[in-house]
């Protein structure tokens, strides 16, 4: 057994110091060496112009020779992909099957005004957070944002007892004293779930790690349960969001409140239940939201 762990945990350090030479070792720029923002412009409304940047149809004679990267789809992970690997220096291409790039950050007009198909609000993106630091430098600053109103949503639930109202407010103290306020003898519970989250969330780089590592070492290590015994975001993903409060004890008012921010994601709270659900919530922008002004644009 022990003879194992120490073969596995020689493959991790293979695996870690082949990571580190190839994020640390080349010749590329860091993209992030030089600060670029700058203040925000006046936003670009003229059809034709924003048309030159979001409808470039392909022709292979624009492709440039000698590529470093291609990205595979324009939305907000493929072009904030492209933007860092041109930032360090590389000759990256975008395809997009869509006759416009944006993917979720498409808008619509409708009786003269325009609307954001999938951007609301962003949770981490408060100045200092580091999600908030790498789209500013990818934009150059030109994203502004604003905090949420508090309350900002408002949950009902209405049965045989009447209606119930439960406000959701911004900022993580004030989200926790809502709660509470609402949930007097389920403290200890709402107290232990936040501290899960807080644990889960630290151990989120984990998941990223994974991603660089040789897929055979990361096999193994899935093997002997050696990624839910040691890291607490791996142990998460195997429960549910149903599970988890199930066995904290919270009541199905609470469970349910908990859960609501699964309708974001157009889920009926009967699919909390799916092994993902916790860690997604963990994601969710609830305490720290944040509202951007023509995020889409």
């Amino acid at each position: 057994m022990w003879l194992t762990v120490l073969l596995l945990a020689l493959l991790l350090l293979a695996g870690l110091r082949r990571v580190y030479l190839g994020l640390f070792s080349g010749n590329s720029p860091n993209p992030f060496a030089e600060d670029v923002k700058r203040p925000p412009e006046s936003l670009v409304t003229d059809k034709e112009a924003r048309k030159k940047v979001l409808k470039q149809e392909f022709s292979a004679s624009r492709v440039p020779e000698k590529l470093d990267a291609v990205v595979i789809g324009s939305g907000i992970g493929g072009l904030a992909s492209a933007a860092i690997l041109a930032k360090a220096g590389k000759r990256v291409l975008v395809l997009e099957q869509h006759t416009k790039a944006g993917g979720c950050c498409h808008t619509f007009r409708e009786n003269g005004l325009e609307f954001d198909t999938g951007i609301h609000y962003v949770g981490r993106m408060r100045e200092g957070n580091i999600g908030r630091f790498i789209l500013d430098q990818i934009t150059e600053g030109q994203l502004d944002w604003a905090p949420m109103a508090s309350p900002y949503d408002l949950m009902i639930l209405e049965g045989p007892g009447g209606r119930k109202e439960f406000p959701m407010y911004s900022g993580r103290k004030q989200y926790i004293q809502g709660l509470k306020e609402k949930f007097p003898k389920e403290e200890a519970v709402i107290d232990k779930y936040m501290e899960l989250v807080k644990v889960v969330a630290r151990g989120a780089p984990h998941a990223i790690l994974l991603k660089f590592l040789p897929l055979p070492l990361t096999q193994l290590l899935n093997k002997f349960r050696l990624l839910t015994r040691f890291s607490p975001f791996c142990r998460a993903s195997t429960q549910s969001l149903a599970e988890v409060l199930q066995q904290l004890g919270a009541s199905p008012d609470l469970q349910a409140v908990l859960s609501y921010i699964f309708l974001t994601y157009v889920l009926g709270l009967e699919l909390c239940a799916t092994k993902p659900g916790f860690v997604v919530l963990e994601s969710t922008p609830r305490p720290s939201c944040m509202l951007g002004k023509h995020p889409a644009n």
